[in-house]
């Protein structure tokens, strides 16, 4: 299935009037409508998600399946404002490397990963590492979510073969083709 220009105005249009009703910027938005649209989340549960801001190791957003097997969802989420360079532009290389670098800290258990990271992320790896030390290994799925293109397949598969050795890392990319404002 293509994307068109349409299904990229239609989504647009839905961050946008999510950004304004709630006088938050555009990319917030996206991540918003994502947590909604993946996991049909309350909103109290929408906010606790995000961890979006500076030293967020790439990760917008944490939501973790607390039952087990434990399903710990790390989202990382690109949203491109002009909807003609959203048909063009892939998702971002450089946060692919971002995401890679904490994750292998966390799966690793560095400890002082927590002082890594803004305060959001940083309640959310407590939790993590809460699961990982009673013995529990939680499945990671990294979504990969973009209003554009997703990754280069050639980093896309780079990204995912750095985790095949951990067996419990799956990644998605979540896009147009698969949205449901």
């Amino acid at each position: 299935m293509t994307v068109s220009e349409l299904d990229r105005r239609l989504v647009g249009g839905h961050v946008i009037a999510i950004a304004n009703e709630r006088g938050i910027p555009q990319s917030r938005a996206f991540i918003r409508s994502v947590l909604d649209a993946l996991f049909q989340l309350t909103e109290t549960e929408i906010s606790d998600a995000i961890t979006d801001g500076g030293d967020d190791g790439g990760i917008d957003a944490v939501y973790i399946e607390e039952r087990e097997p434990f399903t710990i969802h790390l989202l990382s989420c690109k949203f491109t404002e002009n909807p003609q360079k959203s048909g063009t532009k892939n998702f971002p290389a450089n946060e692919l490397g971002k995401i890679s670098a904490f994750l292998r800290l966390l799966i690793d258990g560095n400890n002082d990963l927590h002082e890594r990271v803004n305060v959001e992320l940083a309640e959310k790896v407590a939790r993590i590492s809460q699961i990982l030390d009673s013995g529990n290994r939680p499945i990671f799925m990294v979504h990969l979510c973009s209003n554009g293109l997703g990754p280069m397949e050639k980093e896309r598969a780079a990204f995912v073969d750095q985790f095949k050795q951990y067996g419990v890392v799956r990644v998605s990319n979540v896009g147009l083709v698969n949205w449901q404002a």
